[in-house]
């Protein structure tokens, strides 16, 4: 097990509620069931980018607004979820491409692009 990948059982350990695993004193199954568990959260990490930005709604944002029980507000959210993604996103490149343009960088346009590239949005 690497360094970073003890880190991460550290880690793993702290979410599970324990202060430190240590991996000398379990019982073998557990052993490997962290191990596998903190390769596995390395290995995502590496694989993905760094998202900034981001934006998500609780049960708790709906029924600030309406009158709907726990159940009913997670129905409605599972049931706009796609909506609520695809407005979000549409709104943030325009955000994105304003902040952009308050700090003096240039935009691409449609006509700088190369053809293979497309624009985002």
């Amino acid at each position: 097990m690497t360094a970073k990948e003890k880190k991460l059982a550290d880690l793993l350990g702290q979410v599970l509620g324990c202060c430190e695993l240590n991996l000398d004193e379990m019982e073998d199954s557990t052993r490997k069931l962290v191990q596998e568990a903190s390769i596995y959260l390395a290995n995502e990490i590496e694989n993905k980018p760094l998202i900034y930005g981001s934006v998500g709604w609780q049960i708790g944002d709906v029924q600030s607004l309406c009158k709907l029980d726990d159940k009913a507000a997670e129905e409605w959210l599972n049931k706009n979820e796609k909506y609520l993604q695809d407005a979000m996103t549409e709104k943030g490149w325009g955000i994105l491409e304003g902040l952009l343009d308050y700090d003096g960088i240039e935009i691409k346009r449609a006509d700088d692009c190369d053809d293979d590239e497309e624009l985002p949005g």
